[in-house]
Order: C-alpha cells, then structure tokens, then sequence
C-alpha cells in the first residue's frame, strides 16, 4: 500500500519488475488459484456459472484496461 502512494501503479510498468514486485505477484496468483479451489469446492463455480464469469470478468477488464 505505500509503495502504490509513493510511485502509483506506475511501478508495475518498469522492465525487469523488482523482485519484491515478482514475489508481491507471485504470491497473489497462489492466493488466488487456492481461492478458486476453493470456490470449485464449494459449487460456487460450476459448468453453469463458468460462461457468466467469463463475460463478466472479460467486461471489468475491458472498462479498465487503461489503469
């Protein structure tokens, strides 16, 4: 969160990304597949609900791609 206040999301633009930022990353994408486990776990995400989820999640990105 201070990192985000001091340089804004700019930071994640600069190439090679700093090693806190490939951890920082890393660790959300785990946070998230364990999450989705345990949505497929709990039936929230299911062969019905998958193709609602992709046109949702493909409009968020396209509203805000730009940020």
């Amino acid at each position: 969160m201070e990192l985000h206040k001091k340089a804004g999301s700019a930071v994640w633009l600069q190439r090679p990304l700093p090693d806190f930022l490939l951890q920082y990353a890393a660790h959300d994408i785990s946070l998230i597949s364990q999450l989705h486990a345990n949505f497929l776990r709990a039936g929230w995400i299911n062969g019905h609900v998958l193709p609602l989820l992709r046109q949702q999640s493909a409009r968020y990105v396209s509203a805000t791609m730009t940020r």
